[in-house]
């Protein structure tokens, strides 16, 4: 059976490309007979507000979704879904992966790391999960990056880690982004390999990935949460129905539906 999800960070009003994303990935679900789930990003709590994840289902809501699996509303998440839930889990295959080897405890910043190449491989700094970073290095040939933060300092597993274990862990099998995260799927796939026969990570290796167009703004530019102007709130109004999005989107989400993949 076909499995998929879409996953929404509260870190800010959902916007245009996050309906496009949510709305493609139910279609092509629905089309096979599948089963949705919803994920919430919520890891990040400096970022997330109250206000980000009301708006999140309120937004789910107006748009018409439904999903199968996931929290239903935002006491469910704090009860049963949160990401925050699940920090042992991810711990777990944090640990494996500093077992393997090519995972360390990395003392480097990020401005560090932009200043200077970090020398911190080799150095067998003790891991503290409260306060240690830990970076794995990755054949830059495959991600066009290196290294990689599985762990950051503020005590919270990174998003590479935690959207590979999630998404493996519910059997997820169709995984729909947009181009801009075409990094993130070779870094995920990367990360897979070196976990090898552990955790079931060769499963993560069949799954099928689907890059889709970003929606622009009016002058070209991505849509970002961060701006308030492109919120859906702000230019779809709630009181009104979702058909004037819906004539927006759905020629390019036909478009993509109908083309060879």
């Amino acid at each position: 059976m076909l499995v998929s999800r879409i996953a929404p960070t509260p870190s800010g009003f959902l916007h245009v490309g996050n309906a496009f994303n949510f709305l493609l990935t139910s279609a092509l679900v629905r089309r096979n007979g599948g089963r949705l789930r919803l994920r919430v990003d919520d890891l990040d709590t400096t970022r997330t507000r109250p206000e980000f994840l009301e708006d999140l289902f309120e937004t789910l809501s107006w748009l018409g979704l439904q999903w199968e699996d996931g929290p239903k509303d935002v006491r469910d998440l704090a009860a049963h879904h949160s990401q925050a839930l699940r920090r042992s889990r991810y711990l777990e295959v944090l640990q494996d992966f500093l077992n393997l080897g090519p995972a360390y405890v990395c003392e480097c910043s990020r401005s560090d790391l932009e200043k200077r190449p970090c020398a911190c491989r080799g150095n067998e700094y003790a891991f503290d999960p409260a306060r240690s970073r830990v970076r794995v290095d990755l054949d830059p040939n495959e991600t066009g990056q290196k290294p990689v933060i599985l762990w950051r300092h503020e005590g919270i597993p990174a998003y590479q880690l935690v959207s590979l274990v999630d998404d493996l862990d519910h059997g997820v099998n169709l995984i729909v982004r947009g181009e801009d995260l075409i990094e993130s799927t070779r870094i995920q796939l990367a990360l897979a390999r070196l976990l090898g026969d552990r955790q079931g990570a060769r499963r993560f290796e069949t799954i099928r990935f689907l890059h889709h167009p970003l929606i622009q703004g009016p002058d070209g530019s991505k849509l970002s949460k961060s701006r308030g102007a492109d919120a859906l709130r702000t230019l779809f109004p709630r009181s009104e129905s979702n058909e004037a999005l819906r004539r927006l989107l759905e020629p390019e989400i036909s478009r993509f539906l109908d083309s060879p993949r």
